[in-house]
């Protein structure tokens, strides 16, 4: 039980942190995602489907229409759309994709019962005692948790290269033009708290901080 609040406290925690985040980034200038080709062609497909639904109908059709399956050309573009824009988000997740051949599959969302019957047991169970004795691997490093100056934001945001950007598409780009000042502020609160956004999508400034900082930059 206890170990089902300090879970439950944790991730309200990170839910206002997620939150203050989006709140803060949509501040920010993002550059607007692009439609690629296979994006406007599934719309498109759609829209098409939709139009010969509400035809038939206004046609007085007794008969309810149901949804044709896609075809292989439609589906094929539809999943290209799918890696391109991964690619554009998350390269290493997306050579991982390809390599494995999943990228050829339709993603599927998880069932909340099973969801449910997977989470359930684990957050309602006690947990099993660990009597096993840590093994020391290196000395405290309390620099971690110092706190991030200018000299250093702009060393590292000068010394960064351009990547692929998280879901909420902050890059070097958009992080040159945000106020130094409040950048740094957020990046000493999440040390702080000790629990940075779970988008990494401030990878630009973290990914050299991260020598001593971010484990998940």
């Amino acid at each position: 039980m206890l170990l089902a609040t300090r879970t439950l406290l944790l991730l309200v925690n990170q839910v206002l942190i997620d939150v203050e985040y989006s709140q803060w980034v949509s501040t920010l200038e993002v550059p607007k995602p692009k439609t690629s080709p296979q994006d406007s062609a599934s719309a498109q497909t759609t829209q098409t489907r939709t139009r010969r639904v509400r035809r038939a109908r206004g046609g007085g059709a007794a008969k309810r229409d149901t949804p044709k399956p896609l075809s292989k050309r439609v589906l094929r573009r539809r999943l290209y759309g799918i890696v391109q824009k991964l690619y554009r988000m998350n390269r290493r997740e997306c050579a991982k994709r390809v390599l494995s051949g999943d990228w050829a599959k339709e993603p599927k969302d998880t069932p909340l019962a099973e969801q449910d019957s997977f989470w359930r047991p684990l957050f309602e169970g006690e947990s099993k005692p660990d009597s096993r004795e840590p093994t020391p691997v290196c000395r405290t490093l309390h620099e971690m948790v110092r706190p991030v100056n200018r000299e250093e934001y702009s060393k590292v945001l000068g010394s960064t290269k351009n990547s692929s950007t998280g879901p909420y598409r902050v890059d070097r780009r958009v992080l040159a033009r945000a106020d130094p000042s409040t950048v740094i502020a957020h990046m000493n609160f999440w040390l702080m708290v000790a629990r940075p956004p779970s988008a990494s999508a401030a990878r630009a400034p973290s990914e050299g901080v991260s020598e001593r900082r971010w484990s998940s930059g």
